[in-house]
């Protein structure tokens, strides 16, 4: 935990305050209520928002995982969370045992539509923008408050909370959606918590980044190889 002066701690509180109170206006209302074409811009301007809203409240570029010092690091780690993680994917799509957990309608698109979330909306839309708000900014806040476990707990139950809105809003019965959404809670605040170790252990947001780029650009594209 890195200590503060009073006046920056309540400076860090309140960017903390706002940059959870503009995730949760663009998770709950702002990307409902828009066409999905307006996705990727929109996920752009709130990673913007709450990274000058870091800024503003004082934390450095290395405090972010943004430092130039330890972008080495992060590549070192990334490549190898990425090499290890695509590995555990591909065998999976590859094993009788395993390969029907990839025959999902996500899979059922084409090569062009396959190329374009692969490429660009997964790695910028969602791997860039969710580890800038939640292993860079958020994680960021709350260690110059809290000790490192915490710090990377909270942030990890945040990360789970996030991806529960589409699931409880869409179709299927109540218990198949809760279930869904537990499970769905459950892996993502574990993959969190990866995603936060490769973040504190490498110094960098480089490496969470391509392991989160492996986690779903590489289960898109083994799910599209099964369903194809």
């Amino acid at each position: 935990m890195t200590e503060a002066a009073p006046a920056a701690r309540v400076a860090v509180g309140a960017g903390l305050a706002t940059a959870l109170a503009i995730l949760v206006a663009w998770n709950l209302v702002g990307r409902p209520s828009l066409p999905e074409h307006w996705h990727l811009l929109g996920s752009l301007l709130v990673a913007g928002a709450v990274l000058g809203v870091a800024r503003v409240a004082r934390l450095s570029w290395a405090e972010l995982g943004l430092g130039r010092d330890e972008l080495g690091s992060g590549l070192r780690w990334g490549a190898a969370a990425f090499s290890a993680i695509s590995a555990v994917v591909i065998l999976g799509s590859l094993l009788p045992a395993t390969r029907h957990l990839f025959d999902s309608t996500r899979g059922d698109i084409g090569a062009g539509q396959l190329a374009l979330e692969a490429l660009v909306t997964i790695p910028i839309g969602t791997a860039v923008v969710e580890e800038l708000a939640f292993r860079g900014v958020l994680l960021g806040m709350m260690r110059s408050r809290l000790s490192v476990v915490p710090a990377v707990l909270i942030t990890s139950v945040l990360f789970g909370l996030w991806h529960l809105d589409p699931i409880l809003t869409g179709p299927g019965s109540p218990s198949h959606r809760s279930a869904v959404a537990l499970g769905t809670f459950v892996a993502t605040t574990i993959a969190g918590v990866g995603f936060a170790w490769l973040r504190l252990r490498s110094g960098s947001l480089v490496a969470p980044i391509m392991a989160h780029i492996a986690t779903n650009s590489v289960s898109l594209v083994a799910a599209w190889m099964v369903v194809h």
